[in-house]
């Protein structure tokens, strides 16, 4: 087996399949990154970015600007404008960057556990399934960082327990061994990374705890499997685990603590989500069979092989149990994916609202456990004896080309969609023209307020918010009624921006009448319709006619 000795050098054969693998994943990555920003109408995307910039600008996070998002995206993007001079390609890099380490994450783990065959075809398969469009894995979204987080704690924990070449080619297959490098002095070093990049994903989504919880888990069954002599250091590297995730998480709190104020973190990362969970009355649930088809169709190949690897489990675990000592591996890693799967899915459906790229915390443990079915497959095909017939070769290579055209074909008819809407496309004449009306009666400096959910307009124009809330979004999603609503009307008066976008039905929900007595006294309409409902403080000249 062509395994990387952890004291040797790369051979050359090693860095060819590193170059091929390059050439292969290069362009399903460029793909995926130009199909992920080529979008006029990302609109998370783009506030993010005008988040990022009013950060560099001196702007405090949760009480300038509010999201009910933890504060890593928005730091993420600041690091990334500051990287660009102030433009989107720095972010753009970062983006690609978090891709690439998750396809990096996917390989060495593979690497570590399995063999070189196995992490080349399970970084291949990473590479087209990862960047699909549905789940904005690759672009400016918090899915596209925390996916890399919790396949590089998976990956480091994974090398916590990494087997040697002798090892693998005496037990392939069987799960019940483990390592001779690496487990011994090294391993709490791994599992200590492992808990950080953990910590590191909840910092960017609050429902990000699936690794920690599966690796957590899967660490105190390995304790109660272990000899009673080892288990004292299991419960060591339990602690270990733990210690860096709270470390993490402890240094992000402590940033607040620095940079913001911590109450109104908590109120927006923690206290209002929650509220509009418990407003729409919505719970942890399987959403309707039609919708999970939908989305499932394109993931047919990662998807058979994750049932395969459980039923594999299932067959071959029946009758037989299971023990592990501090020298070899501990059991279960297919009940660890498991594990990870179930609980990422299961976490994907808490929230606010149920949007398919939530699906995205799941994608990491599905695409080891498809990793996993390949290295069974190889396991068996090298059990034959020589001479190994060829035509089961060809079937499944047929096999895995025809399953990943669909996925391909899609991409590739969204990258021209996107092309076109990007580069062909004539603009849409309302948006042009209100942004032009902005400019005519506005400065730089001047902070707008507008209704419902533009932040692409605040960032194209270079003009602030008039409050830490954009638009009157999460006032719909967390209730119009509730202290939500009342604080961005007080907030906006408080404010008093020089313009307002705000529509009859945006009016009469925000408190009507006195939002309606309030707009009569100090604004004037702009008599625009292209524009929409448009009022200019009255202290502004609106003779020009933009």
């Amino acid at each position: 087996m062509d395994e990387l000795s952890p004291t040797n050098a790369p051979t050359g054969s090693a860095v060819m399949r590193g170059l091929l693998l390059v050439l292969v994943c290069a362009p399903l990555v460029a793909l995926g990154q130009f199909v992920a920003h080529a979008r006029p109408d990302e609109m998370d995307a783009y506030l993010f970015a005008d988040f990022g910039r009013e950060l560099l600008s001196g702007a405090v996070l949760y009480r300038d600007l509010w999201d009910i998002k933890p504060p890593g995206i928005f730091w993420i993007n600041a690091l990334g404008l500051w990287l660009g001079g102030g433009s989107l390609v720095g972010v753009w890099a970062l983006c690609t960057a978090a891709m690439a380490g998750s396809l990096f994450a996917i390989n060495r783990c593979c690497a570590w556990l399995y063999d070189n065959s196995t992490a080349f075809v399970a970084t291949v398969i990473a590479a087209v399934f990862l960047p699909y469009f549905v789940f904005h894995i690759g672009g400016n979204r918090p899915a596209t960082f925390y996916v890399f987080t919790e396949l590089a704690a998976v990956a480091l924990y994974a090398r916590a327990f990494r087997r040697n070449a002798a090892s693998r080619a005496s037990h392939a297959g069987d799960e019940s061994i483990a390592p001779a490098d690496g487990a011994r002095g090294h391993a709490g070093f791994w599992i200590f990374l492992a808990g950080a990049f953990a910590g590191v994903g909840f910092c960017i989504k609050q429902t990000v705890l699936a690794s920690a919880i599966a690796l957590t888990m899967h660490l105190v069954y390995c304790r109660q499997c272990a000899a009673p002599e080892h288990r004292g250091k299991w419960t060591g590297r339990i602690v270990l685990f733990v210690v860096a995730w709270m470390l993490v998480v402890g240094a992000a709190i402590g940033a607040l603590a620095l940079t913001s104020d911590l109450s109104w973190a908590l109120d927006a990362i923690f206290i209002q989500p929650m509220r509009g969970v418990n407003l729409q009355g919505r719970r942890v649930r399987l959403p309707p069979v039609a919708w999970i088809a939908d989305y499932a169709k394109p993931f047919a190949l990662p998807l058979v092989l994750a049932l395969a690897v459980v039923v594999h489990a299932l067959l071959r675990r029946r009758g037989e149990s299971a023990r592990a000592s501090e020298d070899v591996l501990p059991p279960g890693w297919t009940g660890l994916l498991c594990g990870w799967f179930i609980v990422a899915l299961a976490l994907s459906l808490i929230g606010v609202a149920k949007r398919p790229w939530y699906l995205a915390i799941a994608l990491g443990p599905l695409m080891l456990l498809a990793a996993h079915a390949f290295y069974l497959l190889f396991d068996f095909v090298r059990r034959i004896p020589a001479p190994q017939p060829a035509f089961p070769a060809v079937v499944a290579v047929v096999w895995l080309a025809v399953m990943m055209s669909y996925p391909l074909h899609m991409q590739v008819e969204m990258a021209h969609q996107r092309r076109y809407l990007t580069f062909e496309a004539e603009p849409d004449a309302s948006t042009e023209h209100f942004i032009e009306l902005i400019k005519t009666y506005t400065d730089p400096g001047d902070a707008i307020f507008i209704s419902g959910y533009r932040p692409d307009i605040h960032w194209r124009t270079g003009r602030p918010l008039a409050c830490r809330y954009v638009g009157t979004i999460y006032a719909g999603w967390l209730g119009m009624d509730n202290l939500m609503n009342e604080r961005l009307v007080s907030a906006l008066k408080a404010s008093a921006p020089k313009l307002i976008r705000c529509g009859e039905i945006d009016v009469s929900s925000l408190h009507g009448a006195q939002m309606q007595e309030w707009l009569d006294a100090d604004y004037h309409r702009v008599a625009d319709t292209l524009a929409g409902d448009v009022w200019i403080r009255n202290d502004q000249n609106t003779d020009t006619n933009p």
